[in-house]
């Protein structure tokens, strides 16, 4: 695969959960829920899905997921920020402050996500000191922000299971 190639919401969701959860574990608990129309338990990310809900990193909102849609970097900033179990925290954008000059760019559901996925060091801007919030994510940015991210991950004592 390139670096520089986009990655989907399914890989980047795989990637995020099995860098912090025992998804083989996950597996073989009886789980007969299926949260999305989609994504039966024959599905190969089928695990990885449940536990990511289970877990609070993706909701149920909607009926379906499209696993093969590409990510945007403010999608994977909220994705962090969930699993880190800040959510709350980051509902409140108002009190966050956003040192990108696109910082108008990001959606205003995203803006406290991405403050703290900045202030964890899991996000940086690039040398303009852009975020490009709507940018699809590349393979290559995904490992650097995971590999932060897991770091935190160990800091904040995610339970692993």
């Amino acid at each position: 695969m390139q670096p520089n190639a986009k990655v989907s919401k399914g890989t980047a969701l795989e990637v995020l959960v099995k860098s912090i959860f025992y998804v083989d574990d996950y597996r073989y608990v009886q789980n007969p829920k299926q949260s999305f129309e989609n994504i039966d338990s024959d599905h190969p990310l089928y695990a990885v899905v449940e536990l990511a809900v289970e877990k609070g990193i993706i909701d149920q909102s909607g009926k379906t997921l499209d696993l093969d849609a590409p990510i945007s970097r403010e999608e994977l900033a909220y994705w962090f920020i969930r699993s880190l179990g800040l959510e709350e925290v980051a509902k409140h954008r108002s009190i966050y402050s956003v040192p990108f000059v696109d910082k108008e760019k990001i959606s205003d559901e995203y803006v406290g996500y991405v403050a703290l996925a900045y202030a964890f060091g899991i996000f940086q801007g690039d040398q303009k000191q852009q975020f490009r919030p709507q940018e699809h994510v590349s393979l290559a940015q995904l490992s650097v922000a995971n590999f932060r991210f897991a770091q935190k991950a160990v800091e904040f004592d995610i339970e692993r299971w």
